[in-house]
């Protein structure tokens, strides 16, 4: 992936955001309050993961167990 850090974590933030809230609504109940649960639990599990991807070698890492 090209691009300065910054722009990795973003685009690493934004996909990773999509899919799990997409997860999220097929899998939480609709009800207000587990919808804003999962959605902070989301935002918690998410800013880590993508800063660990960009800043942590973490694109690297899996780009050497992938092979390329």
């Amino acid at each position: 992936m090209s691009g300065s850090p910054f722009v990795r974590f973003v685009v690493t933030a934004a996909a990773a955001s999509t899919v799990l809230f997409i997860l999220t609504t097929l899998f939480v109940p609709p009800d207000p309050i587990s919808q804003l649960f999962a959605s902070g639990l989301l935002v918690v599990v998410v800013v880590p993961l993508s800063y660990l991807l960009t800043y942590g070698d973490g694109y690297e890492s899996l780009a050497k167990r992938i092979g390329r």
